[in-house]
């Protein structure tokens, strides 16, 4: 009776230790989305400023961002101005959004936050919306991976070849950029899904590099020329 006792004992004792909580680090690794603002302002600015701004608004510099722009002529409108103070990551997001509602965001694998227009996933000319039954690459630099991704993945470059109406093109050889390769290895994807892997392998091997790279999108629209736009990547 006495070991029984003595047993319930530490049962009881062992309820009543407070279980170990995870450190805000590891919580916001856990979920981007609650990664804590301290201040953030724009004014008159476009939605890749605003972005940009709340990557550098997160004080250990963690956040990881992909944005693709809705379709412009000129350039994107500079319509955002928003000021917040003791935010999260997804309050702001959510204020952006309120303010440009042809927006939206998802969170990719849990660690990376994409921005792109409402009907963007939905959108058949959407080239990011190409897909890809399996793509492959080890040792290539992120940030020629991430600007030129059309030399890398052979389904984008032919679709952009098709509407293009081009026939095959010499493909000029890229430089050294002295930025840490990555491999990826991707079934079944969209150039979309592709591009935010990349992402999630760079922020692993960018050597501390603060915001980890992300990428953006932009479509000039340009009725003039058969693929109806010129499309552009960029570090982000």
């Amino acid at each position: 009776m006495r070991e029984r006792l003595l047993a319930l004992g530490i049962v009881a004792a062992l309820a009543m230790w407070p279980a170990p909580q995870a450190s805000p680090t590891e919580a916001a690794k856990a979920d981007p989305l609650g990664l804590r603002v301290p201040s953030y302002g724009v004014r008159g600015v476009s939605i890749i400023d605003a972005l940009r701004q709340l990557k550098l608004s997160v004080p250990d510099k963690t956040l990881i961002l992909t944005l693709e722009v809705a379709p412009f002529e000129q350039e994107p409108e500079k319509n955002l101005t928003l000021a917040l103070t003791n935010s999260t990551v997804k309050e702001v997001l959510d204020r952006i959004m309120r303010l440009d509602p042809g927006y939206t965001y998802s969170v990719f694998r849990g660690a990376l936050i994409h921005v792109f227009p409402v009907p963007g996933r939905d959108d058949p000319n959407d080239l990011l919306n190409t897909k890809v039954k399996a793509f492959t690459t080890s040792g290539v630099p992120y940030d020629r991976l991430l600007q030129y991704p059309d030399h890398y993945i052979p389904e984008l470059g032919g679709e952009i070849l098709r509407r293009s109406r081009a026939g095959g093109v010499a493909v000029s050889e890229l430089s050294s950029t002295g930025v840490p390769g990555v491999t990826v290895e991707v079934q079944n994807a969209t150039v979309r899904d592709i591009l935010n892997e990349i992402s999630l392998r760079a922020g692993k091997v960018s050597k501390g590099e603060a915001p980890p790279p992300g990428w953006v999108y932009t479509f000039r629209v340009d009725k003039t020329v058969p693929l109806g736009g010129h499309p552009r990547w960029c570090l982000f």
